[in-house]
């Protein structure tokens, strides 16, 4: 959490100004102070390497602030079919925070709010930012991999089609599926409860669900809008 901690807390105390209306005013200069923070954080975590990833959930929502921040970053931005991806979360035990993920309903909005912000990102053109497909990173592994180590100018290695077999600890919510290989058996996994899913479906397909424009806009931290304007 180190990097919402940098961004919610110590970056609008150092500006005076409430998140997020202090992105509106910051200077490179404060880009560079959140970058040096967080490396700060994160030193006994990534213990000396030159590469280190991040992949909290609500990473998607600090796109912006994360390029600006550092500017040598290179974003994923994995796509799965929505229905898999929520359920797959609303059966995972999240260890912090994540609470929209206990209710269908809200499970289905904060989808659409990922797709609305992804689009957002998407549209910038921004070359740092790729889109990766679950199904095909399943269905043709070294394909994928290698075009992921490419866009983040990284060396293939045969090892990556075989990190199931890697010692080093995991702590992720799917530790244990990283601890086996690829398989297709999760994808389509929704319609084993889809009878169940209502609320979710009504949610992922409601023009109800899908934020408003001012909400969206306030999320991706437009200076011409003030946060507390949104409702």
């Amino acid at each position: 959490l180190a990097l919402q901690t940098v961004l919610f807390g110590e970056l609008p105390n150092r500006m005076q100004r409430p998140f997020p209306d202090c992105l509106a005013y910051a200077e490179p200069a404060d880009y560079a102070w959140v970058a040096e923070r967080y490396l700060e954080r994160t030193a006994e975590r990534r213990a000396g390497s030159s590469v280190f990833t991040d992949k909290l959930p609500a990473n998607f929502l600090l796109v912006g602030p994360i390029l600006k921040a550092f500017p040598d970053a290179r974003i994923l931005s994995l796509s799965r079919d929505p229905l898999d991806t929520c359920v797959s979360c609303y059966l995972t035990d999240f260890a912090h925070g994540q609470s929209y993920a206990t209710d269908l309903g809200n499970l289905g909005q904060h989808y659409r709010l990922f797709q609305s912000l992804m689009d957002h990102w998407r549209g910038f053109g921004d070359r740092r930012l790729l889109p990766v497909d679950f199904e095909s990173v399943v269905t043709d592994p070294e394909a994928s991999l290698r075009r992921i180590l490419a866009h983040c100018r990284l060396d293939w290695h045969p090892d990556c089609l075989a990190f199931e077999r890697a010692s080093h600890p995991v702590n992720t919510a799917a530790w244990q599926r990283v601890r086996g290989p690829l398989d297709d058996a999760r994808i389509g996994r929704w319609r084993r409860f889809d009878r169940r899913i209502g609320r979710l479906v009504g949610a992922l397909t409601s023009p109800d669900g899908t934020p408003d424009d001012r909400a969206r806009r306030a999320l991706v931290w437009e200076p011409e809008l003030a946060a507390e304007s949104v409702t």
